[in-house]
């Protein structure tokens, strides 16, 4: 029997390799982008990429403990809450959000600032993995017409809705277009997607 050729003997090592090389590239991108007027304003030139490795530090470690030390099972289960926090952080940025350049998207923590419609992408893969997983379990596809299968469609144009008011329409195509990937994936007919 030919043994299969594969890049990576685990799906652990594929993670960590793609998430290393698009550190890398975006790293590089940051210090082109920003090298010149990070020495204008900051007299050092390496002000963003600095901050980029620290924040990117910060994100792996949150990786090791998300995805290594808890079980996804639990997150899972916590599907409504997910949601809840993710809709309450988008009305937080309409209530006292900052607006930079024309759209308002932005919420100041004191130290840092952020911007949660970039929570909602980790949140709708949750919440799509919570509800498109527990009916292929059962064997079940999910159809968009069928409002008790199809929650995380709804919460998924809710949270759309919202994010696409800031307005930032490109990411609120991402978080839709997330949910119908994972729709798709789940089995829904083809004919429906053209809704």
């Amino acid at each position: 029997m030919r043994k299969q050729f594969l890049f990576w003997d685990n799906p652990r090592d594929a993670m960590l390799t793609l998430v290393g090389i698009l550190m890398l590239l975006g790293g590089v991108n940051i210090f082109s982008a920003s090298f010149v007027v990070a020495d204008a304003m900051f007299n050092n030139g390496y002000y963003y990429l600095f901050r980029y490795v620290i924040f990117g530090l910060g994100g792996l470690v949150a990786m090791w403990f998300i995805g290594w030390k808890t079980d996804y099972h639990s997150w899972l289960a916590k599907k409504h809450l997910i949601f809840f926090l993710a809709f309450v952080a988008l009305l937080a940025v309409d209530i006292f959000g900052r607006t930079t350049k024309g759209a308002q998207r932005w919420l100041n923590l004191g130290f840092v600032s952020v911007q949660p419609s970039e929570f909602v992408k980790l949140a709708i893969l949750i919440l799509g993995a919570g509800y498109l997983g527990h009916l292929m379990d059962k064997g079940q596809k999910p159809h968009l017409h069928k409002t008790k299968v199809n929650m995380a469609f709804i919460e998924a144009g809710i949270l759309t809705l919202m994010v696409a008011v800031q307005p930032d329409v490109g990411t609120a195509g991402i978080i839709m277009g997330l949910m119908i990937i994972l729709y798709i994936i789940a089995g829904l007919p083809l004919k429906e997607v053209a809704f």
